[in-house]
């Protein structure tokens, strides 16, 4: 449950963060980007695969369980 709290405020974080980014850009170049929706989703995006890393850093790897064989019945 932790963890949605975690995203959804790392979503927040990410979304202004990136909108900052990309205002800082334009007004370094001088003027608006023609295509400044592609530049934020970029933006966005990477700032998005660090958060969640950062959040969850190692994947979780669900542990193989022993299969049985057909052929096996308990008390063997």
């Amino acid at each position: 449950m932790e963890f949605a709290l975690y995203y959804t405020l790392a979503a927040i974080v990410v979304y202004f963060l990136a909108a900052w980014i990309l205002d800082r850009i334009e007004i370094a170049y001088g003027k608006r980007f023609a295509y400044r929706n592609y530049v934020f989703f970029f933006i966005i995006f990477a700032l998005a695969y660090a958060a969640l890393t950062a959040i969850n850093p190692e994947p979780s790897i669900p542990e193989q369980q022993e299969s049985q064989s057909l052929t096996d019945k308990p008390g063997q």
